[in-house]
């Protein structure tokens, strides 16, 4: 009989214990509310779980009994008396250590009291222990993880800072394949300040629709490394935290990059897609066209001095007679010289614009015609769009010492 007795508890203990760890797999609650919950049920007590502090985390029982048992998480003694041993009754609780005595994770309370500590409901409650600090133990890792060793692993990464042989090691830190396909997103900011404190924010980030893996500040930017996801998804992910963030001024993505080895390379597409960003989205390496990364790598003296050399004669006249050449022609080359779509966005007739490209090829003494002429002037309006952005956002950071940031846009 005592047998039959002793079996009857013990299947009624693994069934109790399977309950609890089958509440693991419900994805509607935390695991700490989730554990709580189903040990409340279990045992039919009421439960509060503390933080080592003892301030109350997660609550499930009657209402008027949530004081009482707070005031017993909050006593000084209790964190001492757990250190010694794992379980003990206070005042009509049952209190027990969540985690080991050398670092405790916090507390569980539960009234009335279990009683005998080799019973089945005290085997349950320990149980329910053992899972919520597995759990507080995971989520300390994670966010030691996501806090300190991820960021300071990107921004090596996106300064060349990890050798080759290493990629692997830098890989496993940040939980993605060395060879994993990824873009990189950089959201330039008001401050150092609130880029830092954005970059410890990835939750939002996340929420905002960026598919985020890792973040880190660096200086006005806060630079995101991303799974790859549709251009188009990417341009609402932006509209969205823009909307939220308001310290955001630009944000610019890199292109696809095929592994970790080549974050250098997209760090310097996504600031040149930032410097160009005038958007109220993101705005994507692709956007700025087949002249893009040539641009971008010119030195700026000597792209400055070739610019000056193809559209010198334009701005010059522009200057004197207050005209439109740079634009019209920067206009027509966007629209494949389709002058009625050219004449529209300009508001003139198309005469007019025709007469414009006429006076641009004598001045710059260019055929547009002559398709190694036309590249030339494609690759000199690049040049001249990225120069422009350039300086403006060199006046937005000159204006942010100062007390004042511009947007950085260009008119």
């Amino acid at each position: 009989e005592q047998l039959g007795r002793q079996t009857e508890e013990l299947s009624r203990l693994t069934a109790m214990q399977l309950r609890l760890t089958q509440t693991l797999a419900d994805p509607d609650a935390t695991t700490l509310e989730r554990t709580a919950q189903t040990l409340a049920e279990l045992t039919a007590r009421s439960v509060l779980v503390s933080a080592p502090s003892g301030h109350a985390v997660v609550y499930v029982g009657r209402p008027e009994e949530r004081k009482a048992m707070a005031v017993v998480a909050s006593r000084r003694e209790l964190a001492r008396i757990l250190r010694q041993q794992p379980m003990v009754n206070i005042d009509g609780h049952t209190c027990l250590r969540v985690g080991v005595a050398e670092m405790p994770l916090g507390v569980i309370v539960l009234r009335p009291d279990l009683g005998d500590e080799s019973g089945t409901a005290s085997l349950v409650a320990s149980h329910a222990a053992a899972l919520m600090a597995a759990e507080l133990y995971s989520e300390r890792a994670d966010l030691a993880l996501e806090m300190h060793a991820r960021p300071a692993v990107l921004l090596a990464l996106t300064y060349g800072l990890y050798p080759q042989a290493l990629l692997r090691e830098a890989a496993g830190v940040l939980g993605i394949p060395a060879d994993a396909q990824l873009r990189l997103a950089l959201f330039r900011c008001s401050t150092p300040e609130s880029a830092h404190r954005l970059s410890r924010r990835i939750s939002n980030i996340r929420g905002a629709g960026w598919p985020a893996i890792a973040a880190t500040s660096d200086g006005h930017d806060t630079l995101v490394l991303l799974d790859p996801v549709d251009p188009s998804g990417l341009r609402r992910a932006g509209a969205e935290l823009r909307h939220a963030v308001l310290e955001i001024q630009a944000i610019g993505v890199s292109s696809a990059l095929n592994g970790l080895e080549w974050l250098g390379s997209g760090r310097h597409q996504a600031q040149a897609a930032a410097d160009l960003d005038c958007a109220a989205t993101a705005s994507l390496f692709e956007d700025l066209g087949v002249f893009g990364e040539l641009a971008r790598d010119l030195p700026p003296a000597r792209t400055e001095a070739w610019v000056e050399k193809i559209l010198g004669g334009l701005r010059a006249y522009d200057r004197v007679r207050g005209a439109r050449l740079v634009d019209t022609l920067a206009i027509f080359v966007r629209h494949h010289g389709r002058v009625k779509l050219v004449a529209a966005e300009l508001g003139v007739h198309s005469n007019t614009v025709l007469q414009r490209v006429r006076r641009c090829a004598e001045l710059g003494g260019f055929d547009l015609r002559d398709f190694r002429d036309v590249a030339r002037v494609v690759l000199a309006l690049e040049c001249d769009r990225m120069l422009r952005a350039q300086a403006a956002g060199a006046d937005a950071s000159g204006e942010a010492e100062g007390g004042t940031r511009s947007s950085g846009a260009i008119e």
